[in-house]
């Protein structure tokens, strides 16, 4: 457990869960509101991400699934 959502905490979670499930999810890691990783929200599911995040999710070759708001977003 974390006591701040900072983006060090972030990732850290992110390296231990792939530790527990012994790996990477194969297909893509679903996320909301994420503030740690993303600088800003664009138009549909793309996003300006931080340039840490882009690093991490480079090197672990994890891709992201960006949610929508509202009840578009569901799927």
């Amino acid at each position: 457990m974390f006591a701040s959502p900072s983006q060090e905490a972030f990732l850290q979670g992110h390296v231990e869960a792939f530790q527990a499930v012994s790996g990477i999810p194969h297909r893509h890691i679903r996320y909301d509101k994420l503030r740690p990783a993303v600088r800003q929200v664009c138009f549909g599911r793309n996003r300006v991400e931080s340039t840490r995040w882009v690093a991490f999710r480079s090197w672990y070759a994890a891709t992201p699934f960006y949610c929508l708001p509202g009840q578009e977003g569901r799927a």
